[in-house]
């Protein structure tokens, strides 16, 4: 068979974001109204790269995805699917909030108030009593698609999604939310079983988890 070396196949990618980067920073083409969720993953894995290798190559790149990123942020909110588009959601969010982190530790100086305003979000979509995080409101609970996911257990995701908003934004881990959404997590830790299988889930409650007490701590441990 073929060997492959997966530094290759990530300078590909990498040239890839950059080649589709428009003049506004934006990464891949505005086409319809879904181009700004996009746009955040991708800023995050080029602020990433940029802190880790301090590389003036993907610098441009990252400063310009990360001027995108925060033009594009609702005032007083978070993300969703486009710029300014005055709808907000948790997953969005995160993916903002998360490649802002990655610019923050790139060395990329940022206002508190893009991660001030992201908190306030989830915020306003968080459950006082049980301290689960909705989608768009609080109480969303399940997402289903009928036809394809209906058999899937449902899962906290995102309850994970936020916990990751709030401690990186700069919340205190002693906070009653922080402590009440990472309760919820660990009473629900990953099980590869059928129909029990959330890869979104599990990527956001392991960063979640990190950012709690890793990598020594009893709940990155769980």
């Amino acid at each position: 068979g073929k060997m492959m070396c997966w530094g290759q196949t990530v300078q590909k990618g990498l040239e890839w974001l950059m080649a589709s980067q428009d003049d506004d920073g934006c990464f891949g083409r505005k086409r319809g109204s879904h181009y700004m969720y996009n746009h955040l993953v991708a800023e995050a894995a080029m602020a990433e790269f940029y802190a880790m290798t301090a590389s003036p190559v993907f610098e441009k790149a990252a400063r310009a995805g990360l001027d995108f990123a925060l033009a594009g942020q609702n005032p007083g909110a978070g993300w969703r699917y486009s710029s300014k588009c005055g709808d907000n959601d948790s997953s969005a969010t995160a993916w903002g909030i998360t490649a802002l982190m990655a610019a923050r530790a790139a060395g990329i100086d940022i206002d508190k108030k893009p991660f001030a305003d992201a908190i306030a979000f989830v915020e306003s979509v968080t459950d006082d009593k049980t301290f689960k995080t909705g989608y768009n409101m609080k109480g969303t609970g399940k997402v289903i698609i009928m036809g394809k996911n209906e058999k899937f257990d449902g899962h906290d995701t995102m309850t994970a999604a936020a916990l990751v908003v709030r401690i990186g934004s700069g919340e205190k881990l002693t906070s009653p939310k922080v402590q009440g959404g990472a309760k919820a997590l660990l009473a629900d830790l990953p099980k590869n079983a059928e129909f029990k299988i959330d890869y979104y889930y599990w990527y956001y409650g392991t960063e979640a988890m990190f950012l709690m007490d890793g990598p020594k701590g009893g709940a990155w441990a769980q």
